[in-house]
């Protein structure tokens, strides 16, 4: 089980410098960045892979369904084309359990949920 924001996506990174904006441009990803996210590209890929190899991987977001999608699509999109042909599942703990616990919950029932389901 591993987690989207600040594990493979940097999160912070991306709205600490404004870069959230590229999703609503269609994808245009600041050039100085560019260099940058693909080397975390070729990290996460790394880690999905070894990961991937000792069995069952699962990726957990506390942001709402989609989210790991649209950011992947603009951030990360080698990612995204590994959870696709590797079929890994992606999970939103908000999604999961914002009706019915704090946000402070999410990821600890989800992973929960998950470890159960292994």
């Amino acid at each position: 089980i591993i987690d989207w924001d600040d594990t493979i996506l940097p999160s912070h990174e991306i709205f600490t410098n404004g870069l959230e904006n590229a999703m609503h441009r269609h994808g245009a990803v600041v050039e100085e960045f560019e260099t940058v996210l693909r080397e975390i590209e070729e990290s996460a890929l790394r880690l999905l892979q070894r990961a991937l190899s000792q069995g069952l991987v699962v990726v957990v977001t506390a942001s709402e369904s989609g989210w790991v999608e649209k950011s992947g699509a603009v951030f990360l999109p080698r990612v995204l084309a590994f959870f696709r042909k590797h079929s890994i599942r992606v999970v939103s703990a908000r999604s999961r359990y914002e009706r019915v616990c704090g946000p402070n919950e999410w990821k600890v029932r989800t992973f929960h949920d998950e470890i159960r389901q292994l």
